[in-house]
């Protein structure tokens, strides 16, 4: 279930929740898993500037095994500034942090991310062209390098 409330053109405030019950496994090994997660999140335009943000929490529990709980979270920020350029032209730099403790079961295994970005915005082809440089810092015993730069092109048609 979810609560999505709009506050004008551009701004929202997000809260939901989910039951997950499962069985996996084949017979006889066959198990049940039940994840309950809870999510709030908010987005506001005011001016020219935009700022977000979201959390969530998930707790997955093992009815059959009466294995150990599982404990999951995660959460992002991030802010920017639409600056007109000229001639339908509008550039929008921003930053974002996100981390995610995926188990509190496994000692080293949370991600934090630093992303700067900027969206330039040309009116007049409804396009948009996003560059994003993410910079992800893993826990120590962790040998997995994730920095990336993504470059994407959007045409509205």
């Amino acid at each position: 279930g979810a609560i999505v409330l709009s506050i004008g053109k551009n701004s929202i405030v997000y809260a939901g929740a989910r039951h997950n019950e499962r069985t996996v496994g084949e017979l006889p090994f066959r198990e049940t898993e039940e994840d309950i997660a809870a999510v709030a999140a908010a987005s506001f335009v005011v001016g020219p500037v935009r700022v977000a943000g979201q959390a969530i929490a998930q707790q997955t529990t093992f009815p059959t095994t009466g294995g150990l709980e599982e404990n999951a979270f995660g959460a992002h920020g991030q802010a920017s500034v639409r600056i007109p350029v000229g001639g339908g032209l509008w550039l929008e730099p921003g930053y974002r942090f996100a981390m995610l403790e995926p188990s509190d079961l496994v000692d080293n295994d949370q991600v934090q991310e630093h992303t700067a970005g900027a969206i330039l915005g040309i009116e007049e082809f409804r396009t948009k062209i996003l560059l994003n440089v993410t910079h992800a810092l893993e826990e120590a015993g962790r040998e997995l390098k994730n920095d990336r730069v993504e470059l994407l092109l959007q045409v509205s048609l």
